[in-house]
């Protein structure tokens, strides 16, 4: 939104789309002008099977923070959104820290978890959903949750969906140091939208050069 009541504003949006299964992303840059007090929705259209899409502002003209102004959350909203940008934050300290002593052990497939959460943030139940990997995949995304679950004791039930794709990159023989993961999780509170839902996603181009991790 272009709050600006005399000026134009000149906005580049970059969209990014992620491959799960090859581990790869791409992505688009646009151009857009908008006119003094503008508003325009933002949304793409993806090609199937594509998984997973995100957008980011990489330039503005001129530079002003009103250029663009995000949508203002009443205070229950904030609770909510607060709670969940630490969830997000927790798991995904976590998920690093877990993946640099495991990944050598993944096996190239998908797992994905479902876990319950009640309204004063305990776990009520974890169901594997599908496992095409091993059981470590699971694991690793269990550790990594269950930590951060104390965020979301916001009076809300909360559904967590969690899919982790560890594989070998193509020419790599399936060498241990190519068993590239990527993390996708995301959280609803109380079977609600936005601003009662957050997603997030965790990956690592080449895991040799995390932390200086790879063999030698």
């Amino acid at each position: 939104m272009n709050n600006r009541k005399d000026e134009e504003a000149k906005v580049t949006i970059r969209v990014t789309l992620w491959d799960r299964a090859l581990g790869t992303s791409t992505f688009t840059d646009q151009a857009l002008t908008l006119a003094p007090g503008e508003k325009r929705p933002l949304g793409c259209s993806l090609p199937a099977p594509q998984p997973q899409y995100g957008w980011s502002v990489q330039d503005c003209q001129p530079h002003s923070e009103q250029v663009f102004a995000p949508e203002q959350l009443t205070p229950t909203e904030k609770k909510f959104a607060d709670a969940q940008d630490a969830f997000i934050d927790h798991v995904g300290q976590l998920w690093n820290a877990n993946l640099e002593s495991n990944y050598r052990q993944l096996v190239p497939g998908t797992v994905r978890v479902e876990l319950s959460t009640s309204p004063e943030g305990e776990l009520v139940e974890t169901s594997v959903l599908s496992n095409t990997s091993n059981e470590l995949a699971a694991q690793l995304i269990t550790d990594a949750i269950r930590p951060a679950i104390r965020f979301l004791a916001t009076g809300k039930s909360s559904k967590i969906t969690a899919e982790v794709t560890a594989f070998a990159a193509e020419g790599s023989d399936l060498e241990p140091r190519h068993k590239r993961a990527v993390f996708n999780v995301s959280v609803s509170q109380g079977g609600l939208h936005y601003p009662y839902e957050r997603g997030a996603s965790f990956s690592v181009h080449d895991l040799s050069e995390l932390n200086g991790l790879g063999p030698k």
